[in-house]
C-alpha cells in the first residue's frame, strides 16, 4: 500500500454460505485480503449492462474495488478477510458511502 491513504481497517469472519450482500462506494477504494478460507467475490461497475464477473479467491489473494464497482462475496467455506479503505468507510462515517444494489450480482451455479 505504498502511498495509499488507508482510513480504515476491519477484519471480517463470515461462516460457509453467507453473503456480503451488493452494494457499491461512490468515493472509497477497498482492498480485500483473504486471510482464512475461500470466497466468490461477484463485481461489476454500476453504468454496465453486462452480467456479474466472479472470481474465487482463496488464503493470500487480494483484489481491488474501485470506486462506483458493485460488489458481492458469497462464502465458500468458514473464512476471514481484511479490508483496507481508502476514503469514508470507518467508525462512524461507516454506511456514509455504501449504496446498496438489487437485483443481486451473484448467480446460482
Amino acid at each position: 500500500f505504498y502511498d495509499a491513504n488507508i482510513n480504515h481497517v476491519a477484519m471480517i469472519n463470515s461462516s460457509l454460505g453467507s453473503i456480503r450482500w451488493d452494494h457499491y462506494h461512490k468515493h472509497t477504494i477497498q482492498y480485500v485480503l483473504v486471510t482464512k478460507g475461500k470466497l466468490e467475490y461477484w463485481h461489476k461497475e454500476v453504468e454496465s449492462d453486462e452480467e456479474a464477473d466472479c472470481e474465487i479467491m482463496k488464503e493470500g489473494d487480494l483484489v481491488v474495488t474501485l470506486p462506483l464497482e458493485i460488489h458481492s462475496f458469497r462464502m465458500l467455506t468458514d473464512n476471514q478477510f481484511i479490508v483496507f479503505s481508502e476514503g469514508e468507510r470507518g467508525g462512524k462515517d461507516y454506511e456514509m458511502d455504501t449504496y446498496r444494489y438489487s437485483p443481486s450480482l451473484i448467480i446460482d451455479k
